[in-house]
């Protein structure tokens, strides 16, 4: 009978120990799924790729979030191609500046940004390049791409078309948009810029590729 007692009040110990071993254990998980989430919605708030928060930052700044197709000429007539957002303001005097949200908004450092911040044209120089406008020389001597490099089109809109550039890791610009900043217009929407310039060298503006001998040489 006392063996029976005495197992008995070991179990209530054991049970009793167990169960604020369980509460110890429970409240360490409820703590770490708390943190967890703060950790997220810091994250989330924070996350600088995050299209949401790279549009917010456009329309903060006075901007408009556009969503261009991208139209172009083909043997069987035009073509609508894929959509893509962008960050579009007008300027005072009725300029459309066009930039690659990512170019904008975010922190991290890229292309086109860069060339914003970085690209300062001699206006007495005449810009060389195979093309008849400066804004599509200007994208090409920065090693950019746009549409009509390849045929007639643009990124367009109930508005129109826009001379998007783009570069190499995914970044972009209005080529127009990117000749006036670079001519020390608009110097209000070049501040918004949020990413650092990347540290590297520029591409000497006023140098052409020699197509016979893979030479540059001075326009």
């Amino acid at each position: 009978m006392n063996s029976f007692r005495l197992n008995k009040r070991s179990i209530k110990f054991l049970l009793a120990f167990l169960i604020i071993i369980l509460s110890f254990i429970v409240q360490d998980i409820n703590s770490k799924i708390l943190e967890s989430e703060k950790l997220l919605s810091e994250r989330n708030i924070q996350d600088d790729d995050s299209l949401t928060i790279q549009e917010t930052y456009c329309v903060e700044n006075g901007g408009e979030v556009e969503a261009m197709t991208a139209q172009y000429n083909t043997h069987i007539g035009w073509v609508d191609g894929l959509k893509k957002k962008f960050c579009r303001f007008k300027t005072p005097t009725n300029n459309l500046v066009f930039f690659g949200l990512e170019a904008l908004a975010s922190k991290d450092g890229n292309l086109a940004a860069t060339y914003i911040k970085k690209v300062n044209l001699d206006t007495g120089k005449l810009l060389p390049g195979p093309y008849g406008t400066i804004n599509m020389n200007l994208c090409h001597q920065l090693r950019g791409s746009m549409i009509p490099f390849v045929t007639d089109g643009g990124y367009g809109d109930e508005i129109g078309q826009a001379d998007l550039c783009f570069f190499g890791d995914g970044s972009s610009v209005s080529a127009w948009s990117l000749v006036y900043m670079s001519l020390g217009l608009f110097g209000n929407l070049k501040d918004l810029i949020r990413s650092d310039p990347l540290l590297i060298d520029l591409p000497d503006l006023y140098f052409i590729e020699n197509d016979e001998m893979g030479m540059k040489t001075p326009k």
